[in-house]
This record gives C-alpha cells, structure tokens and sequence, in this order.
C-alpha cells in the first residue's frame, strides 16, 4: 500500500500486497503479491499468493466485491462479484460477474 492516496480502510499483509492500490478502500490482502494490481477496487479480499491479481499488469485494477481464496485463485479478474476458492479457482476469468468457483 505504498502508493495510497485517498483509499482508507485497508490491510496488507505480505509482501507486495495492495502494492499499486491508489484509492481502494476495505480491501483486505494476506499473502505475497495478493490484490498487488488493485488500483481502486473496494471491498475485496484475497488471501493467497497471487490472489486476485495479475503480477505487472492492470488486471483487476478496478474490480470491487471479489473474494479469492488460494493460490492464484481469481488470478487475471477484473469484473466485479467473483468469488474464488481452491488453487487456480476461476484463474483467467476475464468475462464473467457474479461467480462463484470453488476447486
């Protein structure tokens, strides 16, 4: 969360959590690299490596209410209400809202 400006309401743990979030807030990011594309996303939770984000790019930089639970679980998501648990649980999920996985 190095780069929040304005969001409030946030905890990171792990590192490059929430790394490029700007104005998101109640996200909640627990492992290396969990929500690290999150720009201003809002009320979003991912508990894994990688959960909910994709490593250098811009997905999910705008995506609010995702859940992710597991190794790159919503992992390429930027659409809102997804949920996500298990390892690579809707991994690539670049179309849908309002899903739920769970592998």
């Amino acid at each position: 969360m190095v780069r929040n400006n304005t969001g409030d309401g946030n905890a990171a743990v792990g590192c490059k959590g929430l790394f490029a979030d700007t104005s998101g807030s109640q996200n909640v990011a627990v492992g290396q690299a969990a929500l690290r594309s999150n720009i201003m996303g809002t009320g979003n939770t991912a508990v894994g490596f990688q959960g909910a984000t994709l490593a250098g790019g811009s997905i999910n930089a705008t995506a609010s209410g995702v859940t992710a639970f597991a190794y790159q679980a919503l992992r390429n998501n930027n659409l809102d209400d997804n949920t996500a648990i298990g390892y690579q649980a809707l991994l690539n999920n670049l179309n849908g809202i309002r899903n739920t996985a769970v592998r």
